[in-house]
């Protein structure tokens, strides 16, 4: 694509989506895609910073990637103050804030997210832990952009002052821990819906706290929904689970 081509009946800049996504990152590192995109024409470019990468490190790889091909003639310095131009028609004026004012809204918002949380989670059944948990995560693929796996439900549960450990879905559990399986798609996907079987025929005691709604899932006996699978949403999963919150 040339470097100049822009859409008819736009002049204002173009983004990307994520360049941290697997398709791209399979194929070439963060720097070189990010000399690709702006090639092609992009003006701001979107990074991604997904719980498997390192948001700092492809930054100064992008900032390094685009220096060279300043230098290499790839890029010109023409281009990206065209580029530079159409991204400050984005700026609006606003007010100071001051640092007392910014701490406050952040709360704000903090506090909103776990409002959300705490009301879209549904559960059934007695899910307050008897002993110390062992989670044991059967998804298999959580983001279809990164493939991230990362597990908040731990962090939650370490969060509340429990002592939480993760287990290896197919290995055998300590029999003075309560599992908690973490699950995502175990209505459409089989391989996850064996694994959850597994876990709950050795240990029928499970709790299984789900990351998607209650039509999407499995029909047990101690079930947590939490309608999200952020670190908010296992926050509140978390305070069920310790008894913090009936």
């Amino acid at each position: 694509a040339s470097r100049d081509a822009r859409a008819p009946g736009h002049d204002g800049p173009l983004l990307t989506d994520a360049l941290g996504m697997r398709a791209i990152t399979d194929r070439m590192d963060i720097g070189e895609a990010t000399v690709r995109a702006l090639e092609a024409g992009a003006d701001l470019v979107l990074l991604d910073a997904p719980h498997m990468r390192d948001a700092e490190a492809d930054f100064h790889a992008a900032v390094g990637a685009v220096t060279d091909a300043l230098a290499t003639g790839r890029l010109t310095e023409q281009a990206l103050l065209r580029s530079a131009a159409r991204n400050a028609t984005l700026r609006r004026p606003r007010p100071a804030v001051d640092a007392a004012s910014f701490s406050a809204a952040l709360d704000e918002l903090r506090s909103l997210g776990e409002r959300a949380a705490e009301a879209a989670i549904r559960w059934s059944g007695d899910v307050a832990l008897t002993a110390p948990p062992v989670v044991v995560d059967v998804r298999r693929r959580v983001n279809h952009a990164s493939g991230s796996l990362a597990n908040p439900v731990v962090a939650a549960l370490r969060a509340e002052g429990t002592d939480a450990v993760l287990a290896v879905p197919g290995e055998a559990l300590p029999a003075d821990r309560q599992p908690v399986v973490v699950t995502r798609h175990p209505l459409s996907d089989p391989k996850e819906a064996d694994a959850l079987r597994a876990v709950l025929e050795a240990r029928p005691d499970s709790v299984v706290v789900h990351g998607g709604v209650r039509a999407a899932a499995p029909a047990v006996e101690r079930l947590i929904c939490m309608h999200g699978l952020g670190l908010v949403n296992a926050r509140a999963a978390a305070q069920l689970l310790t008894g913090a919150r009936r």
